[in-house]
């Protein structure tokens, strides 16, 4: 009886030294949980928000040579309406860009009533084909002097991704004098897209207004799949890109998303939040089994 006496005593002993340390070391570990996870949060937000804009910015740091090219030729249309002189500076410029594929200026006036085509490529024109009827030139007309996107589409002949950037001319009395637009092609936004990874498992991709992807590891994908039925976000989409920069966390993944500059397209990344917050599980274990020993 003695002996259990004395066994007892200990236990409870032990176990009222041992017990307080226990349950402090239990609250610490929920306490550090809580504040790491405002970290991590924190963290993870911002780094999306940084891969995001820096994806957005080489975008547009790859359209603008475009850009400017268009609005060099724009500028000398405005002053001098010679084919010879516009044909001969849209294949200078063009020449100057490695993902230029044609720079081209066509007239208010029809072909058929002595307008002119100022093409780039050299493109032999299909007969009864008209610039003044085509979406490039009728949208940068809409525009009022703005920059038009139209959508991107695979081209026919090369299978390249494709997107068409116009601006229209305008006299000084503000009639339209033509057009000039840019087709480019957009193989190198996959490599942008690639090389803007946030973690390990995250994934950067370039989309459509409408969600469509523009880059993916999966070139069936370009121009045909839609993000939104792949990724398993459940959220409204016309709320989703609707412009503003956000971060998400659904499921245990991270999307984020961020309008690219002036343009109809999105940069979105996502990937698992066990990217961020394996590293702080494992501090926390460590902290724990140290604090009982």
């Amino acid at each position: 009886m003695a002996k259990k006496s004395i066994h007892k005593k200990s236990f409870k002993l032990f176990a009222s030294s041992f017990a307080p340390l226990v349950i402090v070391t239990i609250i610490s570990c929920i306490v550090f949980a809580l504040i790491t996870s405002g970290i991590i949060r924190s963290y993870m937000t911002t780094e999306a928000s940084r891969v995001m804009e820096r994806t957005s910015e080489r975008v547009m740091d790859f359209i603008s040579p475009n850009v400017t090219n268009i609005d060099n030729l724009v500028t000398y249309a405005e002053k001098v309406q010679d084919f010879d002189s516009l044909d001969y500076l849209a294949g200078v410029l063009a020449k100057q860009l490695r993902y230029t594929y044609a720079l081209y200026y066509g007239t208010a006036t029809p072909l058929a009533d002595g307008g002119f085509f100022a093409d780039s490529s050299d493109w032999d024109i299909d007969e009864g084909w008209e610039p003044t009827e085509r979406p490039w030139y009728k949208d940068a007309v809409k525009q009022n002097g703005g920059l038009n996107y139209l959508e991107p589409s695979i081209d026919a002949d090369t299978g390249e991704l494709i997107i068409t950037l116009s601006k229209a001319v305008f006299a000084p009395n503000n009639t339209v004098l033509g057009v000039v637009a840019a087709d480019i092609t957009l193989e190198e936004l996959t490599n942008i897209a690639e090389n803007a990874q946030i973690s390990e498992n995250s994934k950067v991709y370039v989309l459509t207004s409408d969600g469509v992807y523009m880059t993916n590891a999966d070139a069936s994908k370009i121009m045909t799949a839609n993000y939104f039925e792949d990724c398993g976000l459940k959220v409204n989409v016309s709320a989703f890109l609707d412009g503003k920069q956000k971060v998400l966390i659904q499921n245990g993944r991270y999307y984020g998303v961020n309008r690219i500059g002036e343009s109809p397209w999105f940069a979105v990344v996502e990937g698992p939040v066990s990217d961020f917050t394996g590293r702080a599980r494992f501090y926390m274990t460590a902290i724990m089994i140290i604090s009982l020993i």
